[in-house]
């Protein structure tokens, strides 16, 4: 429409003050003759030059595509039907790609950079390159092709025996600090704070190239810049805290040693059948449990406001990723990407039932190596200069 409507505006221009007339196809297609000549195998349109048969885009909804492909509102697709389990290759909206029946934003091809990435029909990604999923390693193909870090063992992926050099293994007992760095805000006072974790883990090196870890909050610190406003926690809520059971994964990259672990989601205050629940909002609900056993339920977490102690009672949510490598023999550390989430289910003082809203930002570990006979009591005694 945008194309007629130009071309009548030119014609009527033409018509009326003697310019070229639209309809002469002897000129050069421009905007003066844009119904001119362009090179062979091209097609003057609005006073530009375009194949005539063009590849399918938004701008040629009906434009060719290839490998059997056709074009559906300017996109080439295998199924013109929507995305679904049944239609696996079918349409998505916007600049979504169906990849296995999902719509997926962000899609990247299979490459040295994108070793998870999308291949085509019939094929999967190992290490960055695309493969028919007849060659992945199988007891059919013993001699198939496994992930990067993975040889084809009798027909199954094992992992490759990583050096560590002085470092040994990860088996043992370690100290862990986390710094967790966030904006609290409560009863429209915001705090920059500063909490520090301390925790014992004890740690098991498996033969996958993986680590089990087991640990228990010993201590927190808290660090505030605004004297009228913070938060303290209880020996009652440290003590009441759940454990944390992870499995880290280690891996050799770039000549050091990389250590990760996906997020760990850890719910405190409450029992949720799932964890990604919706959090309870009052303190009736039956989910709610007196973890911290003080009589209140959830877990009473104190605030300090304006000089006052206000008790919240709360179900806590938080949520860690950590990625780090191998700092010297007997230590390793590196980032944590964290959030939190806090359902304030009652107060010690009504006029404070009020939500507290926490803005992390990115926060870091370190682990170091310690000898068996270490506990929590220990740790705390020599957190600073164990940590230093």
């Amino acid at each position: 429409m945008k194309y007629v409507i130009f071309i009548a505006m030119i014609f009527i221009y033409g018509c009326q003050f003697g310019g070229p007339d639209p309809n002469d196809d002897k000129g050069e297609c421009s905007d003066e003759f844009p119904m001119g000549v362009c090179a062979p195998g091209k097609l003057c349109q609005a006073g530009k030059c375009f194949k005539k048969d063009p590849d399918c885009s938004k701008g040629f909804p009906n434009g060719k595509c290839y490998d059997d492909k056709i074009c559906y509102i300017g996109k080439c697709v295998i199924d013109a039907n929507d995305c679904s389990i049944e239609h696996p290759e079918g349409i998505c909206q916007d600049d979504k790609i169906c990849i296995n029946g999902e719509c997926k934003k962000e899609v990247f091809l299979c490459s040295s950079e994108h070793l998870d990435g999308v291949c085509g029909s019939g094929k999967i990604c190992v290490n960055g390159n695309c493969v028919f999923e007849s060659n992945r390693c199988s007891i059919s193909n013993p001699n198939g092709v496994c992930d990067s870090g993975y040889s084809c063992v009798n027909g199954n992926c094992k992992a490759d025996s990583i050096d560590l050099g002085s470092f040994s293994s990860f088996t043992g007992k370690w100290a862990q600090r986390q710094f967790l760095p966030s904006d609290n805000k409560f009863s429209g006072i915001t705090t920059a704070t500063k909490t520090y974790n301390y925790y014992i883990f004890t740690m098991t090196q498996n033969d996958d190239n993986t680590i089990t870890a087991v640990g228990k909050l010993c201590d927190i610190q808290v660090e505030v810049e605004n004297p009228m406003g913070g938060t303290e926690f209880s020996e009652a809520y440290i003590n009441a805290m759940r454990p944390i059971n992870v499995v880290y994964s280690f891996s050799a990259q770039n000549n050091k040693i990389i250590v990760k672990y996906p997020e760990d989601i850890g719910i405190n205050g409450a029992n949720l059948e799932n964890d990604t629940d919706d959090l309870p909002t009052t303190s009736d609900d039956e989910r709610v449990i007196d973890q911290d056993n003080d009589s209140n339920p959830g877990m009473t977490l104190n605030i300090l406001v304006m000089g006052s102690k206000v008790g919240l009672y709360v179900v806590d949510r938080a949520k860690k990723t950590l990625s780090g490598e191998i700092l010297d023999d007997n230590s390793f550390g590196g980032t944590i990407i964290w959030s939190e989430e806090q359902s304030v289910i009652g107060a010690d003082n009504e006029a404070f039932h009020k939500p507290l809203e926490i803005t992390p930002s990115e926060g870091s570990f370190k682990n170091v190596r310690v000898d068996d006979t270490w506990d929590c009591e220990r740790l705390k005694s020599e957190e600073d200069r164990l940590f230093e």
